[in-house]
């Protein structure tokens, strides 16, 4: 495990700086005035699209070299999706079947993954999924339940971790609404039952909002 945080903190370079943008960059020297020219603008916004990029590509090589026995038993997979990295956690090995209970073996992987992300700048969400199947249980009222309570036993389990912000998380219950594979198979129905750990970096870009006082000129 030290191994593993030692290597981490060598291929992350994440500049913390004091901005309140979510890639962690440094806030622009001195006042601007005037505004920015729409070229410079796009340029700025250019360069810190391909710094989150470079970031999110260490983090899934970290969380890929970490996590390597894993992936290869097809417990957890990793996909990166340009601004956010998504660990999905499988049913399998994960939770019994129709549970939302966290199985003992599996909670020192889940405070690994925790380790690892803890400083990473952004929102971690925490996603709970499951397959249209029709829910059969006394300890859960619906699909919606589960999916729930999955995600919550996996976000307790990460906040344990010292130093985790647990403000940082946002968890979530999606039941079968997000499918990533087809309900018409099983194979397809053991895909979509998965806890989702994503890592998401950036925030859309607006602009400002224009005064009635400029329209009306």
């Amino acid at each position: 495990m030290q191994q593993t945080i030692d290597m981490t903190k060598r291929t992350l370079d994440f500049h913390e700086g004091d901005s309140d943008r979510a890639g962690g960059t440094q806030r622009d020297a001195g006042n601007l005035t005037g505004g920015q020219s729409k070229k410079t603008a796009t340029e700025n916004n250019e360069n810190e699209q391909e710094e989150l990029d470079k970031m999110q590509n260490q983090l899934k090589e970290v969380l890929t070299k970490a996590l390597e026995r894993e992936i290869s038993d097809k417990v957890i997979e990793i996909e990166n999706l340009g601004q956010q990295l998504v660990i999905r956690i499988r049913e399998k090995g994960a939770f019994p079947e129709g549970s939302a209970f966290l199985q003992p073996k599996f909670k020192p992987l889940v405070r690994q993954i925790a380790l690892l992300v803890k400083d990473v700048p952004g929102i971690i969400r925490v996603s709970g999924h499951t397959a249209n199947d029709q829910m059969d249980s006394e300890l859960y009222r619906s699909n919606w339940d589960l999916s729930a309570q999955r995600a919550v036993s996996v976000a307790q389990e990460m906040e344990k971790v010292k130093g985790f912000d647990h403000t940082k998380m946002r968890v979530v219950g999606l039941a079968d609404t997000m499918p990533i594979a087809d309900n018409k198979t099983k194979e397809g129905r053991a895909k979509n039952r998965r806890v989702e750990i994503s890592i998401m970096q950036g925030k859309p870009h607006e602009t400002d909002e224009i005064s009635s006082d400029f329209i009306s000129q």
